[in-house]
């Protein structure tokens, strides 16, 4: 069986993380050990409640949820039982960790990614 892909589609990545941060929380999806030549984060849904979550690509972790000093590659904040899903595919550089904060109720994430594999024919 041959199986081909539309353009459009996304494939789910290789490596499912799921967390839920809590109220003030700050949690490692992928440490920047997991990380020497780069990631792709395929899929991110962030599922949240009277909260706001924040996704980082950092080299440090956000000392807070309310942490803007670091860099926020995708957020959400609703005061409603909601989803958010991330609407493109995102490269993330080697050597960063990827961070989830939270303020509020309820927050969780949900996210696959596909690490970089480095060219074997060298």
């Amino acid at each position: 069986m041959t199986v081909s892909f539309n353009k459009n589609v996304v494939p789910m990545g290789q490596v499912y993380v799921t967390a839920a941060p809590g109220n003030g929380g700050v949690v490692t999806l992928v440490p920047a050990t997991n990380n020497p030549h780069g990631l792709i984060i395929r899929t991110l849904t962030l599922n949240v409640s009277n909260a706001g979550v924040n996704i980082y690509a950092s080299v440090a972790a956000p000392s807070s949820a309310t942490d803007f000093s670091q860099r926020i590659v995708y957020s959400y904040s609703n005061a409603s039982a909601t989803t958010a899903t991330m609407p493109y595919e995102l490269y993330v550089y080697p050597g960063l960790a990827v961070y989830a904060t939270q303020s509020g109720t309820t927050g969780n994430v949900f996210m696959t990614y596909d690490p970089v594999v480095p060219d074997q024919a060298a």
